[in-house]
């Protein structure tokens, strides 16, 4: 995936206008509101874009747009920011850099001054240096180097009471989050948990490779249900399997972070699938289908829009 223009090192500009802090906060930490609250302290405003807002409850992603907004609302609260000054902005995962940089920008006004906070941490981190004529504010990381990975895997491992989520989580989130492990996706995502920690042991470090179709008929896309612990109840292109070092036939789609299981090749054709495939598809309105990005496994939303608009 090639980056947008990449932006030179901060220079001295005008007094910015608004601050602007990408994540997913999945869940908003200790390090994160850190940083957040070092924003507020270079800008009047904070723009918090809550990322991957397009993708369905997984391990990696279990709470919406919305849901993080509100743990952000109660850790904000209880440091003593005034939540006015905050607005939360979801923002869909692209796959592509220059449409994810084009929903960045879109945030602002053209020409309003931002402040763009974040800290160096890996190749996730390569967007701060996508948008010229914006001011960087570089954080050092915090909190030791915990990750959210790490309190996800005390959450749905250890249970909404584990110790390490006291430690690393504002305390004014604790309660939601014990209340929504009375919920029933925190139990299908314990069990989505398991699941991927034995495909990856199945196979460690392997590429899985799949041909799927993009099957429609008239204002009717068809897709299939997944009955798997990983995605469960998602739908999802139909497909098959592809055996290690075959290509499939279509567009090519791959790079890290599309699915849970490690990288995975996916060729889609735009036709109809062989016949043994075709008993158990639903026939959705293609509309329907773009209006619930949420619905789908892994990016096959984001497929369907590139293929079909």
């Amino acid at each position: 995936m090639t980056a947008p223009d990449r932006a030179s090192a901060s220079a001295s500009t005008p007094e910015p206008q608004q601050a602007l802090y990408i994540g997913r906060f999945q869940p908003p930490h200790h390090a994160h509101v850190a940083s957040a609250l070092a924003a507020l302290e270079h800008a009047p405003r904070l723009t918090l874009g809550l990322g991957s807002a397009n993708l369905a409850r997984s391990i990696k992603n279990p709470w919406t747009p919305q849901e993080r907004a509100e743990l952000w609302q109660l850790a904000l609260t209880e440091a003593g920011i005034d939540v006015e000054r905050v607005r939360f902005c979801p923002l869909p995962d692209r796959f592509d850099a220059e449409r994810w940089a084009a929903d960045v920008r879109g945030l602002f006004a053209p020409g309003e001054k931002v402040l763009l906070v974040g800290y160096e941490k890996d190749d996730s981190s390569a967007y701060l240096h996508w948008f010229p004529g914006w001011t960087r504010l570089v954080l050092p990381e915090l909190e030791g180097g915990i990750s959210a990975t790490e309190l996800r895997r005390a959450y749905f491992l250890e249970g909404p009471h584990s110790p390490l989520l006291a430690q690393h989580l504002p305390a004014a989130t604790l309660p939601w989050l014990q209340r929504w492990a009375q919920a029933p996706d925190y139990a299908r995502l314990q069990a989505e948990w398991a699941a991927v920690a034995a495909a990856q042991a199945a196979a460690p470090g392997d590429s899985r490779r799949e041909q799927l179709w993009l099957w429609q008929a008239g204002a009717d896309i068809h897709l299939r249900v997944r009955h798997d612990p990983i995605g469960d109840g998602l739908w999802e292109l139909p497909g098959v399997g592809l055996p290690a070092g075959n290509a499939g036939v279509g567009t090519l789609y791959s790079g890290g972070g599309r699915t849970l299981t490690g990288e995975t090749l996916s060729w889609v054709e735009q036709a109809a699938p062989p016949a043994e495939l075709r008993g158990d598809l639903l026939r959705v309105p293609l509309a329907e289908a773009l209006a619930n990005p949420r619905q789908f496994y892994a990016d096959h939303a984001v497929i369907l829009e590139k293929l079909l608009g």
